[in-house]
């Protein structure tokens, strides 16, 4: 993410351009950080079924993690934050778009049940912490993805009327 931070990522099907991951293709990866803030962002694309481990991964960016017509199923290792800056755009954002629909299962990556890892994700501007943009803005694509959690301990803050 930055020069400091280390970040692997264990099978192809992503690139890193302009401080933007975009995830490409199925598969696993490993997104690693130091704990230290960046401002580079993720992006699953559309039609991507991928899994995801984040450990120490802090990112504060225009929209930190978007999902938009993927399927992911994220891991948590380590504390992991995800604060969205721009107005009326979700921490961890998760919309059905173009006819695909998008789907996020959190579990910590100790297994289901587990309190192990932690994400903090932060809207704004009536954005959700873990979903969608604020629904007046032009963000938003129609309808939120389904969003299971089912491990890690999770805090998802809004401001504004959005939703945590």
């Amino acid at each position: 993410m930055t020069a400091t931070q280390k970040m692997n990522i264990l099978t192809r099907g992503w690139k890193f351009e302009n401080g933007v991951l975009s995830i490409t293709e199925a598969g696993k990866y490993h997104i690693q950080g130091t704990g230290s803030m960046t401002n580079n962002k993720i992006v699953v694309s559309q039609g991507v079924d991928a899994q995801i481990r984040l450990t120490d991964v802090n990112i504060s960016s225009s929209c930190a993690f978007e999902i938009s017509g993927a399927n992911v199923k994220l891991f948590l290792a380590g504390d992991n934050v995800l604060t969205s800056t721009s107005n009326e755009r979700a921490g961890l954002e998760v919309q059905n778009v173009d006819g695909y629909t998008s789907s996020l299962v959190i579990n910590s990556s100790e297994g289901t049940g587990s309190e192990e890892g932690t994400l903090t994700a932060t809207g704004n501007s009536c954005a959700a912490g873990i979903g969608g943009p604020c629904h007046n803005s032009s963000n938003w694509k129609g309808s939120v993805g389904e969003i299971t959690i089912n491990g890690g301990t999770i805090i998802a803050n809004a401001s504004n009327s959005g939703a945590g």
